[in-house]
């Protein structure tokens, strides 16, 4: 004898599946890491930086061990996490004049970037404690990359080291033979800055000067170079021996 199937009703079987829907809609959409860092630096352009920075904070933490910023694979693939397109364009010339490689395999997203932008964040909220903290973080991952020695650079100098954040910022200008000219005018322009905080306004004209070679017509560059050359009049005026009126003679 067979046994009779069980039937469900029309409303009892709506409802099933309008319980398995809610189920369904209820769980978090899953975010990869990449679309995190892009909606972390949108939050950044638009001074959420707080949002910015529980976004990175839930990156880093995701971090997979032993992350590397750069590897190649046995069959001679070059896997590596650019921070953008211009980095990219920079190195593949170089890349492709030494043969370093079969090919390059662009990686998402880049962890070093992520605590980057989290010294950014710290920085611009001057706690500069945790923009240490976070910048050397990104130093172990990519300890030459010029952007990452910038950033250090600006955390010693608000912080009063201005010899190291001088160290730094040349350090990032040479860091790696692919530095683009934009970034490398930028270190420049950083290091001369410091200089004239240190009162060596010779070595901070030559390093402006030298950073126009590299980006003509920056403006940054341009007016410091103004500033300069007043101060110096200013002390030349002042350092000028004073003459004796005619009358002081008689």
């Amino acid at each position: 004898m067979h046994q009779a199937r069980k039937r469900f009703s029309f409303p009892a079987l709506k409802q099933t599946l309008t319980q398995r829907m809610a189920t369904i809609t209820m769980q978090p959409p899953v975010v990869s890491s990449d679309r995190l860092l892009a909606l972390a630096e949108q939050k950044i352009q638009r001074g959420l930086l707080n949002e910015a920075r529980a976004i990175l904070l839930q990156m880093v933490n995701a971090m997979p061990p032993g992350w590397r910023p750069a590897y190649k694979e046995a069959d001679g693939r070059v896997k590596i996490a650019f921070w953008n397109q211009n980095e990219y364009q920079h190195y593949l010339p170089y890349f492709l004049e030494r043969g370093i490689g079969r090919e390059i395999v662009r990686m998402y997203p880049s962890y070093s970037r992520a605590w980057y932008l989290l010294a950014h964040i710290s920085l611009e909220q001057k706690d500069l404690d945790s923009a240490l903290l976070y910048i050397n973080q990104a130093l172990k991952l990519e300890p030459d990359h010029p952007e990452i020695l910038c950033k250090k650079a600006q955390i010693r100098q608000y912080g009063g080291c201005a010899k190291e954040a001088y160290e730094l910022y040349v350090n990032a200008i040479y860091s790696r033979a692919w530095n683009s000219p934009e970034i490398q005018a930028r270190a420049m322009r950083g290091a001369g800055i410091v200089l004239e905080e240190l009162g060596n306004l010779e070595a901070a004209s030559v390093m402006f000067k030298k950073s126009l070679e590299l980006e003509p017509g920056n403006q940054l560059a341009m007016n410091e170079l103004s500033h300069i050359y007043l101060h110096r009049m200013e002390l030349a005026r002042h350092n000028q021996p004073s003459r004796k009126k005619w009358w002081k003679f008689w």
